[in-house]
């Protein structure tokens, strides 16, 4: 009998373990490992690319994994089909006309930069000439945000980011429900039909059979991806989630 093997960069990964436990596999290392590949097994990729073993994989293809750690390689995916995104220039006049027009242009100097690194915002000419990042990309007016996880082409679990202060913030807490960063995420919340749908589509794009996708809609209902997470955080519900979706669509 085979079983789900989790190849990860990272065996102390939390949301990996949660996985590994769910689907009642076991982790291998993406460097020195002893395991070897029998034929039933089925090898899942947990945010690793470029590295392997040489192992086959059958969920979350290392090129996609590859792509989603790239804002710009990201977008260009999403540009080519057809999921709203963040607009990307190196031209230093056209972030300028976005200030112009009352927006926001941000700095970016780093391509896989996470939890705001390597950004600078922009408001006035001023603080344009003074940056020299690798891009710029448009502000996009967030009024909601949103983590929706998707797997092989269907939304499986969301939340919405909300501050604390939120009158709703009390009845929010509960074992679903992370705090970080001074927010809340909650999961009592209805998302809007547009934003799961971009959330399927962005990850098809990337070429993902299962992601986490972050994503915000601004107050005219307009929805704007920002990046797919190969190896989101998990909860013990979205891993069995994740898990019973894994074994429908690659069983052993």
């Amino acid at each position: 009998m085979g079983e789900y093997r989790i190849l990860t960069y990272d065996t102390g990964s939390a949301a990996g373990k949660l996985l590994t436990d769910a689907l009642r596999g076991r982790m291998i290392r993406s460097e020195g490992s002893t395991y070897r590949l029998k034929p039933e097994d089925r090898i899942v990729r947990w945010g690793l690319y470029g590295r392997g073993n040489g192992l086959p994989t059958h969920v979350n293809q290392p090129e996609g994994i590859e792509i989603c750690t790239s804002k710009r390689h990201s977008f260009s995916r999403f540009a080519a089909c057809n999921v709203p995104h963040p607009q990307l220039t190196n031209n230093r006049e056209v972030a300028f006309g976005w200030i112009q027009a009352g927006g926001k242009a941000y700095a970016r100097y780093e391509d896989n930069g996470c939890k705001g690194s390597g950004i600078r915002v922009c408001h006035t000419r001023t603080e344009l000439d003074a940056t020299r990042p690798l891009y710029w990309t448009k502000g996009f007016h967030i009024d909601r945000e949103f983590r929706i996880y998707t797997a092989f082409g269907k939304v499986i679990g969301s939340r919405e980011k909300i501050a604390p202060q939120h009158p709703t913030s009390e009845m929010d807490l509960n074992p679903e429900i992370r705090a970080s960063d001074d927010w809340i995420y909650s999961t009592q919340t209805t998302i809007p039909s547009l934003a799961r749908v971009a959330a399927v589509a962005a990850t098809k794009a990337i070429r993902l059979d299962f992601a986490g996708v972050d994503l915000a809609t601004n107050d005219a209902g307009d929805v704007c991806v920002f990046e797919c997470n190969s190896a989101p955080w998990l909860s013990e519900y979205l891993a069995t989630k994740l898990a019973n979706t894994i074994r429908e669509n690659c069983p052993l």
